[in-house]
């Protein structure tokens, strides 16, 4: 089993790797229609796995919500943690999208364009509200620990201001998603596969820029995970358990 080409189903083309021809290679020229999609046991499986995800994500949810007013979870940012959990399960929901079969092509290149929006979402709506939640331990015991006149007066970011900026963020993704999904538009490319004459075609995601895209989507998602790195080490040293999110 080999490679020899791809299909593209958004032109209707076969593009066949160099040295490789349709009649030699096909009966009359003419390969079989065949798609493959997602192995249907495996997806269901996977889906169940991410379906328990999203209920534990709900309970945590819900969890805080009833007991918002008791002082251990109140130290603990109960708004913020709503926000990671309706995240949480932003992204055990791209894991389903991803894998729902389908050999319609409007239909998989609708499915490519929401599971890169609910990655991209999903992942700033957990780690952009770890991130700002640090944040706030950080400029709290930074100040306490500083000079005396810096202390009069102090006050902690409320939640707002941390909501806020879990909004920009989510402004920023918006301004990297639109224009992809409006001008390039992710699309179902075909991987077409020699077996016994026969051709079978793998469906994936994929765009004329993918690589480019995918670089640009991860080094800015990656810079959430350093600036997170660094403030888990400056506030490594709090002793309120309810505080320390340094240790997770």
């Amino acid at each position: 089993q080999r490679i020899i080409g791809e299909i593209d189903f958004a032109s209707q083309r076969i593009v066949l790797q160099e040295g490789e021809g349709e009649s030699t290679i096909f009966p009359s020229g003419i390969p079989r229609d065949e798609v493959t999609t997602t192995n249907p046991v495996l997806f269901g499986i996977i889906s169940f796995l991410a379906v328990i995800g999203i209920l534990f994500a709900t309970f945590c949810l819900i969890f805080n919500l009833i007991f918002i007013k008791r002082k251990y979870i109140k130290l603990t940012s109960p708004i913020i943690n709503v926000v990671i959990c309706i995240g949480a399960g932003v992204l055990y929901l791209e894991v389903i999208i991803l894998g729902v079969p389908s050999e319609d092509f409007a239909v998989q290149s609708g499915l490519c364009n929401l599971a890169l929006w609910t990655a991209s979402f999903g992942f700033t709506l957990v780690f952009g509200s770890l991130v700002v939640k640090t944040w706030r331990i950080y400029y709290i015991f930074h100040m306490l620990n500083s000079a005396k006149p810096q202390k009069k007066g102090f006050k902690p970011p409320k939640d707002w201001i941390l909501l806020a900026v879990i909004g920009a963020l989510l402004i920023v993704d918006l301004v990297f998603l639109i224009p992809v999904t409006a001008v390039e538009n992710s699309r179902f490319f075909a991987t077409t596969q020699k077996r016994q004459f026969s051709a079978k075609s793998d469906l994936v995601c994929n765009s004329n820029a993918h690589l480019p895209i995918m670089a640009v989507f991860l080094i800015y998602k990656s810079i959430y995970l350093w600036i997170g790195l660094f403030l888990a080490f400056e506030t490594r040293k709090v002793k309120t358990e309810a505080l320390n999110d340094a240790k997770f």
